[in-house]
């Protein structure tokens, strides 16, 4: 089963800037951690348990460098969310049952009684 990591910064409440050099820091931890991208998600193939360590575990290591500095990198997530990729679902794709193809009405099946 795929699992899906999925961060939101707050962009609303930091400078763009800075969020935008987090999740270049986060995209790069998360790779470097087995994880691939599918759009602005981190997926994996490993089960959610492992996954949510290991997602924990590169969150970690970027708080820590950011405390040496004296910043929080904790202070600019607004989420951080982990759950089985299958649970996921698309709502900017339209749902099964509206898509509907009528070969009647289109003529195209007219060929096969003609």
């Amino acid at each position: 089963m795929k699992t899906a990591i999925i961060f939101h910064l707050n962009y609303e409440a930091h400078p763009i800037v800075k969020c935008r050099q987090l999740w270049s820091i986060i995209e790069t931890g998360m790779l470097a951690a087995g994880f691939s991208k599918s759009g602005r998600i981190f997926v994996t193939l490993n089960e959610s348990e492992s996954a949510f360590k290991t997602a924990r575990e590169v969150m970690d290591r970027i708080e820590q460098s950011y405390q040496a500095k004296g910043d929080s990198a904790l202070a600019y997530l607004r989420d951080f969310y982990g759950i089985p990729y299958d649970h996921i679902v698309d709502l900017a794709q339209p749902s099964m049952p509206a898509v509907e193809v009528d070969m009647m009405a289109s003529g195209a099946f007219q060929k096969f009684f003609g």
